[in-house]
């Protein structure tokens, strides 16, 4: 696992002062945020249902809710991935809205196909890297945009950023 350093302004910060400079930096391109935990631990059936679901709708309790998320190690604070939920798009009574995807559907949705073609769930992607990683914990960190920015520019210039600083990107994201 490559851990870098991302440098900003003259001196290198943490990865903790990293999330928040990101928030600092693009706090005018969102409404609120929020952060909450998953445990390597919260990957089981309650009831029928995946926990790791149940703690998604919990904690993201809106639908609509669009914009972007970042995933970190809870304990080494790296951020993992960056990625977005909705788009700007113009409904059809002729007024553009963030619709869409929204956060808490685009994280216990799909994350691709296995080699057999079958989905691979939110829940089992995450607890097979996290499993594989030997992260013990992530934080989700929601940065909840209005109807005036687009959540693929939100997540596009905090990647940038991210870019720009280290020659590189969040070790889960492969593009932006």
């Amino acid at each position: 696992m490559k851990v870098v350093k991302i440098e900003i302004g003259d001196t290198y910060q943490n990865h903790t002062k990293v999330l928040e400079h990101i928030k600092n930096k693009f706090i005018s391109d969102y409404e609120v945020s929020w952060s909450f935990s998953i445990s390597i631990n919260d990957f089981y059936k309650k009831n029928n249902r995946l926990n790791y679901n149940s703690i998604i709708r919990e904690n993201i309790p809106r639908k609509n809710t669009h914009g972007v998320y970042l995933i970190s190690d809870s304990n080494s604070k790296t951020i993992l991935y960056v990625g977005m939920s909705g788009q700007i798009k113009k409904s059809d009574d002729g007024k553009y809205k963030n619709c869409g995807y929204d956060i808490r559907k685009r994280l216990v949705s799909s994350r691709g196909r296995d080699d057999e073609g079958k989905d691979i769930s939110s829940s089992d992607y995450f607890q097979l890297i996290m499993e594989r990683e030997k992260i013990q914990s992530i934080s989700i960190t929601i940065l909840q945009t209005s109807n005036k920015i687009s959540p693929t520019y939100l997540e596009s210039n905090i990647l940038q950023l991210i870019y720009s600083k280290t020659n590189s990107l969040p070790q889960w994201n492969n593009s932006f």
